[in-house]
C-alpha cells in the first residue's frame, strides 16, 4: 500500500478525491440521490468472501460454477447515501479542524440543474469575490471549482441511481461458513459499524491528501502515525501499517 490508512484510492483523482471534497464543503449541494442506497465494501469482507467463496468452489460436488458478489443486496445494504455525506461532513469539521464552513450540511439533489445553480450562487459567486480579495489566488480558486465540478459530474452514474444487485449470495455463503470460520472471516453487513467506517474514511482522505510528496525521496515517506497532531482518531480505530 502507498497510503497511510486503506480502503480508498489516491486521493488527487478518484472516487476518494469526491470525497474528500464533499466532507469539507466544497459542494453547497451535492450532485445525488439522497433516498439512495450507497454500495460500499470494507477491503476486508471484499477479501473474506474470496476466501470463502473459494472454499465453497472447492468443496462443491459435483463441480459447478459459482459467481459471488462483495456487496449486499437491496435487502441488507444499510448505507444510506446522505448517511455518509452527513456522517463524513460531521467528521471533517468536528474532528480535522475544518473550520471553513463550520455548520455545514450540504443539500442533496439529483438534478443536475439545482446543483449547477445553487453551487454557482453560493460557492462560486463568494469564492471568486474572496479570492480576488487575496492576491494570486483567484486562478487556484477557479481550478478548484472546475475541479469539482468536474469530479460530482463524472460520478453522477454512481451518485444519482441505485446500482444493487437484485439478490446476494454472500448471505448463502456465510450462512454455510461455521461458527469459527463466521468470527475468522467476517463477511456479514449486519456486524458492520458504519457511522464508525464513514469517520474512519473521513480520517483517511484527509490525512493522506495532507502528506508530502516523497516520490523523489522514498526515505521521505511519513510513519503510518503522519500528522496525527490534528486528528482526533475514534476511539478503537488503529491506523495500520502501510507497508502491510
Amino acid at each position: 500500500m502507498t497510503e497511510p490508512l486503506p480502503g480508498w484510492n489516491e486521493t488527487q483523482s478518484s472516487s476518494s478525491k469526491w470525497a474528500k471534497l464533499l466532507f469539507s464543503g466544497a459542494y453547497h449541494t451535492v450532485l445525488a440521490n439522497s433516498q439512495g442506497r450507497f454500495e460500499l465494501t470494507p477491503v476486508d469482507y471484499a477479501v473474506n468472501t474470496c476466501l470463502a467463496a473459494a472454499w465453497r468452489v472447492g468443496t462443491d460436488s459435483p463441480k459447478k460454477l459459482h459467481v459471488y458478489n462483495c456487496v449486499p443486496n437491496y435487502k441488507s445494504n444499510p448505507m444510506m447515501l446522505r448517511d455518509l455525506i452527513n456522517w463524513g461532513c460531521e467528521t471533517t469539521r468536528e474532528s480535522l479542524n475544518v473550520k471553513k464552513y463550520e455548520n455545514y450540511y450540504p443539500i442533496i439533489s439529483k438534478h443536475t440543474g439545482i446543483f449547477d445553480v445553487s453551487n454557482f450562487l453560493f460557492r462560486k459567486i463568494p469564492g471568486q469575490l474572496w479570492s480576488l480579495m487575496n492576491l494570486g489566488s483567484y486562478q487556484n480558486f477557479q481550478k478548484d471549482y472546475k475541479e469539482a465540478q468536474l469530479i460530482a459530474r463524472t460520478f453522477k452514474p454512481v451518485t444519482t441511481e441505485n446500482w444493487e444487485f437484485d439478490t446476494s449470495n454472500m448471505v448463502e455463503l456465510n450462512e454455510r461458513m461455521d461458527l469459527v470460520d463466521r468470527r475468522l472471516f467476517p463477511i456479514d453487513f449486519d456486524q458492520i459499524d458504519w457511522k464508525r467506517f464513514i469517520e474512519y474514511l473521513a480520517h483517511g482522505v484527509y490525512s493522506c491528501d495532507k502528506q508530502p510528496d516523497t516520490s523523489d525521496n522514498p526515505s521521505k515517506v511519513p510513519s503510518p502515525g503522519y500528522n496525527t497532531d490534528i486528528l482526533k482518531i475514534p476511539q478503537g480505530v488503529q491506523i495500520i501499517d502501510k507497508n502491510f
